[in-house]
């Protein structure tokens, strides 16, 4: 980059930072609240303060915890990003349909991207939340019963969903009011999809028992 681009670069990021950032103020929100499960305070900072490059998932999610409409806050994304969302878009396609697929895919993306965000990590984890629920459910399908067997592959379904929440909603969530978090939403879709998970995991263990006797 010349000068001419990375002065107007530096404007941008300081132009996104001082717009969340008075946002934040405007609001009564604090650095640790708005930043939990995101970024650092450090970071946040940083971004606030457009000491370092603005990067649009980061953004758009503090932006969301803000109330703030992302589709009425157009930022750029870089090359890293986008490649990052069309390789992720690539493992949505096959996780259904071809497991093993996705899970090269998914093994792919870890090795690539060694850096990750709280957002890539919690996409990766719910992926493989989605395979380890097809493996489960084509357990119930065999003719061999194993009670035990089946109890803890239920249990590891349950706390894989667990830890992908925890990816952006601390510890000891489930214990505490929804109103004590910013939500995002993403976060509220994966707290559904613990919720599902929990449902069906529950309700396979009972149609198998009812099959079986």
């Amino acid at each position: 980059m010349n000068k001419e681009e990375l002065l107007w670069l530096r404007r941008y990021n300081q132009y996104c930072g001082k717009f969340m950032y008075k946002e934040r103020c405007r609001r009564g929100i604090s650095e640790q609240k708005i930043s939990r499960g995101v970024c650092t305070r450090t970071e946040l900072r940083k971004m606030e303060n457009g000491d370092i490059p603005w990067k649009k998932m980061i953004g758009d999610y503090l932006l969301q915890r803000l109330g703030v409409p992302t589709e009425y806050f157009e930022v750029m994304a870089d090359a890293r990003e986008l490649n990052g969302w069309r390789d992720r878009e690539d493992i949505c396609l096959v996780v259904f349909e071809q497991p093993q697929k996705a899970q090269q895919l998914l093994e792919v993306y870890q090795k690539k991207y060694r850096k990750k965000t709280p957002f890539e990590e919690q996409f990766l984890k719910k992926m493989q939340t989605i395979l380890l629920m097809q493996a489960y459910k084509k357990s119930f399908e065999s003719k061999s019963v194993d009670v035990e067997r089946e109890k803890s592959e239920g249990e590891n379904l349950v706390e894989s969903a667990r830890q992908t929440v925890l990816c952006t909603l601390p510890d000891g969530w489930e214990k505490r009011s929804c109103q004590s978090f910013y939500w995002l939403p993403v976060s509220w879709k994966v707290f559904c999809f613990w919720q599902i998970v929990c449902f069906l995991s529950v309700r396979q263990m009972k149609l198998c028992r009812c099959t079986r006797r």
